[in-house]
């Protein structure tokens, strides 16, 4: 098996890999991406993309250009890590097991050899840009599966327990119908829901921390890809409680990240037209320019996005057929900073987790439906879903919003109250009616409160059925009418 540096041909002789240099990307300013190509009796057979990198490697030597001649096997201090899921489900599938192992063995893989992880890791280019977007988790767990059998989705879970001593499970089957990779957190304002979230991001990787394997062993940061939270509420800053390590990888921690509206250097909120236009941005800019799959998925989230929400694409392919980093990031800003709060919040959202997400990665959203209409929010979430299912991730969202709830199953809804009690809902939620949700999962709330207090307080009074209907001048709702006919005298 021959390795040749270059855009694919057709050659005279068989089982050739071209290696195709993406010059229009850097990590960090590090250029070792690939795009592998697999010819055989002038059949091309794409491979996905690799990066290649070396020890004491410096951003001012590019990969690409050690790697001039033709060669069978890269030189001893040389390694290499495809990016995606797909690159290594390719690699079985495209070669003999004879070609595979000739194949990982000739580009020092570090997924198929963990004496090169080793030597790999300890290399400032394996931490800024080999690993960038690939976690411990995925290269032992995902990848390395892969390569042995042939699975990429698992189903898994695990277990929270609460401060009060209550333990509730999370558990994730990736070929369920309906999904179950989306969970949700309910209750009254000021019972915890929030708090469970930051609690689980700050005792993900800790061995006394709340969270476990459901058979009872603890977390390590072998077990997920990476923790997101995601947050655009001003009330309660999350930076001020968890450790977010911003990406760099550990062998002991899980790689953390926050996607939000405060400066995780300052604390201080960010000025949306301009500093999280610009962060979204530069998101965009690394899905367009960067692997191609993060390229395809962005596109096709936004498509999922535009079905019955008015939802406009952003020019995505206009945008993609511009070259200059520099015309991007000023259209993609200006975009941006023109959108509507809704809009604009979902497609933060979107693009930074079709950028940065890996296998296994959790999310933890904060009450989402701040700004957006509902079925903007519906779409929302099956698009999260969507995207999380392709690496086995899962969503843990804190909400009051009913439409979330009709999106997701019973078994993947915990009701919370004030005492740190926990309960799904009584009736199936996925497909549920608005009403039907509002009336079961947030019955105690509603009753006590909005119309129903009012009503039932006339009522309560003595006044009759017919005097309040007059009063109200006849804008009452059957359920409203209900009301008074259960509380108000039944002689008046």
């Amino acid at each position: 098996m021959q390795f040749i540096v270059g855009t694919p041909r057709i050659t005279e002789e068989n089982n050739i890999v071209f290696l195709r240099p993406n010059t229009r990307w850097n990590d960090f300013s590090f250029v070792t991406e690939f795009y592998a190509t697999f010819v055989s009796d002038n059949d091309f057979i794409p491979l996905g993309e690799v990066k290649i990198g070396f020890s004491a490697q410096t951003e001012d030597i590019d990969t690409y250009q050690i790697l001039q001649h033709p060669f069978q096997e890269l030189p001893g201090n040389f390694f290499s890590l495809g990016q995606h899921p797909e690159y290594y489900e390719n690699l079985r599938n495209a070669l003999t097991p004879h070609e595979l192992t000739t194949y990982l063995s000739a580009l020092k893989d570090i997924v198929y050899d963990d004496n090169i992880f080793e030597i790999a890791y300890r290399e400032r280019v394996f931490t800024e840009s080999l690993s960038r977007f690939v976690s411990i988790s995925t290269i032992k767990g995902q990848f390395k599966e892969i390569l042995s059998t042939g699975v990429a989705l698992k189903s898994y879970g695990f277990t929270y327990t609460h401060e009060e001593g209550e333990c509730i499970t999370f558990q994730v089957n990736p070929h369920s119908k309906p999904p179950t990779n989306v969970h949700a957190l309910i209750g009254s304002n000021g019972v915890g829901k929030s708090h469970i979230l930051r609690r689980i991001a700050n005792t993900l990787d800790k061995k006394e921390g709340s969270l476990k394997k459901l058979n009872g062993d603890p977390i390590s940061a072998y077990d997920f890809g990476q923790l997101i939270y995601m947050s655009l509420g001003v009330f309660g800053n999350p930076l001020e409680s968890v450790d977010f390590n911003d990406s760099k990888l550990r062998k002991d921690q899980t790689k953390k990240k926050y996607i939000g509206i405060y400066k995780q250097d300052t604390g201080q909120l960010k000025n949306i037209a301009t500093e999280m236009a610009k962060e979204f941005a530069e998101s965009l800019f690394n899905c367009l320019k960067g692997p191609k799959t993060k390229h395809d998925k962005l596109r096709n989230a936004l498509k999922l996005l535009d079905a019955g929400t008015n939802f406009q694409s952003i020019e995505f392919e206009e945008l993609s057929q511009l070259d200059s980093k520099e015309q991007i990031i000023a259209k993609a800003s200006s975009i941006f900073a023109s959108l509507s709060s809704g809009h604009a919040s979902v497609l933060y959202y979107i693009t930074s987790i079709v950028e940065i997400i890996e296998d296994r990665t959790i999310c933890l959203l904060d009450e989402p439906e701040n700004h957006l209409h509902p079925p903007l929010l519906a779409s929302f979430i099956r698009t999260l879903s969507g995207i999380l299912s392709e690496s086995n991730g899962i969503a843990i969202i804190a909400t009051h919003s009913p439409v979330v709830i009709q999106e997701i199953p019973r078994s993947c809804v915990w009701k919370m109250d004030s005492g740190g009690v926990f309960s799904r809902p009584n009736i199936e939620t996925f497909g549920e009616g608005i009403g039907e949700i509002t009336s079961d999962v947030f019955n105690l709330d509603m009753r006590m409160s909005g119309f129903y207090f009012l009503l039932r307080s006339e009522a309560n009074r003595g006044v009759g059925f017919k005097e309040i209907i007059k009063s109200y001048h006849g804008q009452i709702g059957s359920e409203g009418r209900a009301i008074i006919m259960a509380h108000s005298p039944k002689d008046k």
